[in-house]
C-alpha cells in the first residue's frame, strides 16, 4: 500500500525472496496431499511463523518499553500445537480447542506471574534494575506477563486458526471435498494477491495518500483498494479452479455456492488483509521501527510478509465453517 520510498535495486531480493516463500507454501501444501499423516507436515511452517513472530514482536515490546518474557511467547506455539493434538485425537470441537488455546493463555499469564515473582527474586530485581522500575514486583512481573499474553495474541494465536482450517475435516468429517484444502488456497491466494495487487499500485498510480499519518505515511487509498481488488480476483481464481473439480463442483452446489459467493469471499478476504497491513504499520510507527525484523530480504521480517494472513485466517476459517461446518 505504499509508494515511497521505492528502490529498484531491492525489488530483485523481494522477487526471490517471493518466490522462495510461494514455493515454500506450495509443496507444504502438496505434501499435506499424500495422507493423513502429512497433513502435520503444514503444521511445521505455520509453527515456524508462530514461533519467528513471536521472536519479533517480544523485540518490538522490549524496544517499546514494554519488555515481556521471550520464553513464554516461544513455547506457546509448541503448546498450542499439542493442544490441537490432543483435541483431534480425542474427536472434540473446535470451540474446544478454542476454549483450551484461552484456557492456556490464562495458565500462562497465571504461570509466568507467580513463579518469577515468587520463585526467583533475584532474576526478577535483575530485570527490574535494567528496566528502572520502581515499585511493587508483583506489579513488574503482572505487566511484563500481560506483554507476553499481547506477543501470544498476537500472532500465535491469531494463526491458530490456520491449524483449525489445515485439520478441518477432522471436526468436521461429514463433508464429501477436502475443505481443508480449499480454505488454505483460498487464504494464501487471496492474501498474497492483496498484497501484491496493493504493492503494485500504491506504487505506480501515485493516488492520494490516506491521511492518517500515524498509519504509515506511504499508505495511499490506490494501494488500499489495488489490495481489495487483487483479492477479489484471487477468490474468484480459486472458484474457478476447484468449480473445474467435479466433487468440489457438486459441493459448492449443495451448499448453494457461486461465483457471487466468492466475489463476496474476496471482498471481505481483502478487507481483513488491509486491516491487518495498516494494524501492524500503525504498531511500527508506535513503536518506531520500519520493520519489524530482517529475516526476509526485501521484506523485512516474518510479520512483515503475514501481517494481513494473521487477521485473514481468521476469516477465512469463519467463512468455511458457516458453509461447509453445518
Amino acid at each position: 500500500m505504499t509508494d515511497k520510498n521505492f528502490n529498484p535495486a531491492n525489488y530483485k531480493p523481494r522477487l526471490i525472496s517471493a518466490s522462495v516463500i510461494l514455493l515454500i507454501v506450495v509443496v507444504s501444501i502438496l505434501l499435506r496431499q499424500i495422507s493423513e499423516a502429512t497433513t502435520y507436515l503444514f503444521d511445521i511452517l505455520i509453527g515456524f511463523m508462530m514461533i519467528m513472530g513471536a521472536f519479533e514482536i517480544e523485540s518490538l515490546l522490549k524496544n517499546s518499553g514494554k519488555p515481556a518474557y521471550i520464553v513464554g511467547m516461544g513455547v506457546f506455539p509448541i503448546i498450542s500445537f499439542i493442544a490441537l493434538i490432543v483435541c483431534i485425537s480425542y474427536e472434540t470441537t473446535f470451540l474446544t480447542y478454542l476454549a483450551v488455546e484461552i484456557g492456556l493463555l490464562v495458565l500462562t499469564f497465571l504461570l509466568l506471574w507467580l513463579i518469577i515473582a515468587s520463585f526467583m527474586p533475584e532474576f526478577c530485581a535483575k530485570q527490574m534494575s535494567e528496566d528502572g522500575f520502581i515499585g511493587n514486583k508483583w506489579c513488574y512481573v503482572a505487566r511484563r506477563s500481560m506483554n507476553t499474553i499481547i506477543g501470544c495474541i498476537y500472532p500465535t494465536f491469531l494463526l491458530s486458526f490456520v491449524f483449525l482450517i489445515n485439520h478441518f475435516a477432522s471436526f468436521y468429517p461429514q463433508n464429501s471435498v477436502d475443505v481443508g484444502l480449499l480454505g488454505l488456497v483460498l487464504l494464501f491466494v487471496t492474501t498474497m494477491a492483496a498484497d501484491t495487487s496493493a504493492m503494485l499500485t500504491g506504487r505506480f498510480l501515485k493516488t492520494k495518500k490516506i491521511n492518517l499519518e500515524k498509519l504509515g505515511p506511504g499508505k495511499t487509498w490506490g494501494g488500499f483498494f489495488g489490495g481489495i481488488l487483487g483479492s477479489i480476483i484471487g477468490a474468484l481464481l480459486v472458484f474457478v479452479c476447484f468449480n473445474a473439480n467435479q466433487g468440489y463442483a457438486e459441493a459448492f452446489v449443495q451448499n448453494g455456492i457461486n461465483v457471487w459467493i466468492f466475489l463476496v469471499i474476496g471482498l471481505f478476504c481483502g478487507l481483513f488483509n488491509m486491516f491487518g497491513d495498516i494494524s501492524a504499520s500503525f504498531i511500527k510507527r508506535r513503536a518506531g521501527i520500519k520493520d519489524f525484523g530482517t529475516m526476509i530480504p526485501g521484506h523485512g521480517g516474518i510479520m512483515d510478509r503475514i501481517n494481513g494472513l494473521v487477521f485473514n485466517c481468521l476469516i477465512v476459517f469463519i467463512i468455511i465453517l458457516s458453509i461447509f461446518g453445518a
